[in-house]
This record gives C-alpha cells, sequence and structure tokens, in this order.
C-alpha cells in the first residue's frame, strides 16, 4: 500500500467509518465458522478472556523485537510478522467482543476519533510521508 492510496481516504470520515462499519461483523461471523468446525461455542466472555491472551502475546513479541526477551533464534523480520499476526489476532478478537456485546464501534470512533480529522490535514505529519511503500 503507498501513501497515495492511503491518503485518498484518510481526511474523509466517510470512507473511514465505511471501511470499517462491518468488520465487527465480519470478524464475528469468521469466528462462528471456526467455532462450529472446532465444535465449540463463544460468547462476550470468551471474548473478553481471548483478547488478554492475545494483548499478553503482543507484549512478548514486542519485547522480543525490542530486545528485552529473548528471540528463540528468531531473526527480526520473523518476529515482525509474528508481532503483526498478533496485532491481527488481537483487533479481529476486540471486533468479535465488540459486535457480541452490542457495542457501537462505529459511533464511538465518530465521537472520540475522527473529530481529530481536520487536524491532521491541516498538521500533516512528513515523517510519514514513505512508510507506507
Amino acid at each position: 500500500m503507498n501513501v497515495t492510496s492511503v491518503r485518498g481516504g484518510i481526511h474523509n470520515k466517510d470512507v473511514l467509518l465505511a471501511a470499517f462499519a462491518s468488520l465487527p461483523e465480519i470478524a464475528y461471523r469468521i469466528d462462528q465458522v471456526y467455532a462450529d468446525k472446532a465444535g465449540i461455542s463463544r460468547d462476550a466472555d470468551a471474548y473478553a478472556i481471548k483478547l488478554i491472551e492475545e494483548i499478553g502475546e503482543i507484549y512478548h513479541a514486542y519485547l522480543q523485537l525490542t530486545g528485552r526477551r529473548q528471540k528463540d533464534e528468531q531473526d527480526d523480520g520473523f518476529i515482525r510478522r509474528n508481532l503483526a499476526n498478533q496485532v491481527s489476532d488481537a483487533l479481529m478478537v476486540l471486533m468479535m467482543f465488540a459486535y457480541s456485546t452490542g457495542a457501537d464501534v462505529q459511533d464511538a470512533l465518530k465521537r472520540k476519533w475522527l473529530k481529530f480529522l481536520p487536524e491532521i490535514a491541516l498538521n500533516p505529519d512528513p515523517s510519514l510521508q514513505n512508510s507506507y511503500e
């Protein structure tokens, strides 16, 4: 992904909300397929516990990446991929939790975070110019 494709919608609240709108339900439905195949059932309590586990795995990978935990003979590329995988897992479990509790994440994003988009447009971060290339 390059900066121009990201910038196409980075300052447009509607584009960002539309991209995010279905994620909680999609994550939940994907997990239901997995749960059905594995013969298990999950609820909000299970997602909350799983989220704590995933955050722990993120922290473990982060400590490895920053040299504060043994790397187990893994190179930095492997550790970075593992960190990205763990962040992805936590994001999806968080979305499953949101969906299972009926949390309106889209509305919360709009109220709490996307109100800062005008400031981003006025004060672009030059260090991000090539970060997605």
